[in-house]
């Protein structure tokens, strides 16, 4: 048998006195699995049921400008008194309680990010019952949306007045092309009278481009006030609550739970051999 021969049957040796030892050592195998499922069940009930309700808030705009930036919108989410509020007026008294103490929980309760590559704000809420969850989650996009309109609601004033103003200046304009058309000529002689005309020519077509130049403003500005260059903060998909809890993660808590007896239980049979072995060594010298 050459050295590499002698190499393989060393390792099949090994691997087979490893694979006794484990049968030798089963018990501790099917112990340790067996606490580490107990652990996991008992993490199971221990960990409070939550349920989480999911919306997606597009924010509103004004003349093609977001009313507040997205990264704004998440730090409100993330303010004790904004989620204090909504949670009272939602009838989470749980939540409003632990934030009233200061335990600086939002966090756990509330969570927001931007829906990646796009403006929209996911929001998510969580809590005992899918009922509150829902009711938390609808009450901040509420309070958002009320928020945001007294934030916009001066930009859009500072719109209808600018529409105001050009509406007044075109009607002027207006009225002074009328009155050029209504002109009329007596008899003078003809150089004179053909310089009268050109000015009066003159005169009407930049008042009629004039004319047209404030009719397009007006109608781009009046663009400017509706959907989609100004629209409100909305939900886009109003919230929803799945039937199943996100928490706790039973099958994840169970598998891990399984695994890591099961380790627990095989590292125990290796210690308690080396432990032997010690002991032997110890007794022979």
């Amino acid at each position: 048998m050459n050295e590499n021969e002698m190499m393989q049957a060393g390792d099949e040796i090994s691997l087979f006195d490893l694979w006794e030892k484990l049968q030798e050592g089963w018990r501790f195998v099917a112990g340790g699995t067996a606490i580490g499922v107990l652990a996991a069940g008992v993490a199971i009930g221990v960990i409070p049921v939550k349920y989480e309700a999911v919306s997606t808030i597009r924010i509103g705009v004004v003349s093609g400008m977001e009313i507040e930036a997205a990264t704004t919108t998440l730090e409100r989410f993330k303010s004790s008194m904004f989620v204090l509020e909504a949670a009272q007026k939602s009838g989470s008294a749980k939540l409003a309680e632990r934030i009233s103490l200061g335990d600086g929980v939002t966090g756990d309760y509330v969570k927001a990010q931007l829906v990646k590559g796009t403006s929209l704000v996911e929001l998510k809420t969580s809590s005992d019952t899918p009922d509150s969850a829902k009711k938390l989650n609808d009450m901040l996009v509420q309070q958002l949306m009320q928020r945001h309109e007294v934030q916009g609601a001066p930009l859009k004033e500072k719109l209808k007045s600018e529409i105001a103003l050009v509406r007044e200046k075109l009607s002027t304009v207006e009225k002074e092309l009328a009155e050029l058309s209504e002109i009329s000529y007596v008899k003078t002689p003809k150089d004179i009278q053909f310089s009268a005309v050109s000015l009066l020519v003159s005169q009407r077509i930049q008042k009629q481009s004039e004319v047209f130049g404030l009719r397009q403003q007006v109608t781009n500005l009046e663009l400017m006030m509706v959907s989609p260059a100004t629209q409100n903060t909305q939900a886009v998909e109003m919230s929803f609550v799945p039937v199943k809890p996100v928490s706790p993660k039973t099958n994840l808590l169970l598998a891990l739970g399984l695994i890591g007896g099961l380790l627990v239980g095989v590292l125990s049979v290796f210690i308690r051999d080396g432990w032997l072995r010690a002991k032997q060594a110890r007794a022979q010298s």
